[in-house]
């Protein structure tokens, strides 16, 4: 079913005829999701640089890109959002936090523990180490089934894999397949929280 409103489809028009008071219905309607996914994103390098930036330079993508959207592919909402978790994954690898608080097996290998050259390490360093152990330690209790549904997930992420082909893969049902990604997210929250096993 073919869910773009007129009003989407007007927005997009007027981006690619280079209309800049666009920018400013695009963050109108879209500007909450994109920074309430950007503020989750950065996380504990906050302080050390703003979602305002971030947005803003993802804005600045969307609007160099229009281009090449095509609605056949994805809904406009989708595209935007998928530019402005890029961009912000690119912003955390320049400051040396992978993108994984959004993806925990890419953020796991990507982190290294303080060195006795460092006497006085970042405690937010510290704590998203803590963070990344456990999120590993629970990732290594789950089945391999499950261990493949989480990266599916992880990798798809902010969208959702197709369970079909997924299932298929792991001979499993759609619906297990879900069920499965839910205990193992609730899992994993749980262990970054604190609340799990230690």
């Amino acid at each position: 079913m073919d869910t773009r409103t007129p009003q989407e489809e007007e927005l997009v028009e007027r981006l690619r005829n280079r209309d800049e008071t666009a920018i400013t219905d695009l963050l109108r309607l879209y500007g909450g999701k994109a920074k309430s996914l950007v503020s989750r994103m950065l996380g504990p390098i906050a302080p050390r640089i703003s979602y305002e930036d971030v947005l803003s330079e993802a804005v600045t993508k969307v609007w160099l890109a229009i281009g090449g959207y095509d609605r056949r592919k994805a809904r406009f909402s989708t595209w935007l959002l998928r530019i402005v978790h890029n961009h912000t994954v690119d912003v955390l690898r320049k400051y040396g936090d992978e993108a994984g608080r959004t993806r925990p097996i890419a953020l796991a290998d990507n982190i290294a523990a303080p060195t006795a050259e460092d006497p006085e390490p970042d405690p937010c360093s510290h704590k998203r180490a803590v963070r990344v152990r456990r999120v590993r330690e629970e990732i290594a209790r789950l089945d391999a089934k499950s261990q493949a549904i989480v990266e599916a997930y992880a990798n798809a992420w902010p969208d959702i894999p197709d369970l079909q082909s997924l299932g298929r893969e792991l001979d499993l049902a759609p619906d297990a397949v879900r069920k499965r990604w839910q205990r193992a997210h609730q899992r994993i929250r749980d262990a970054v929280m604190g609340n799990g096993r230690s």
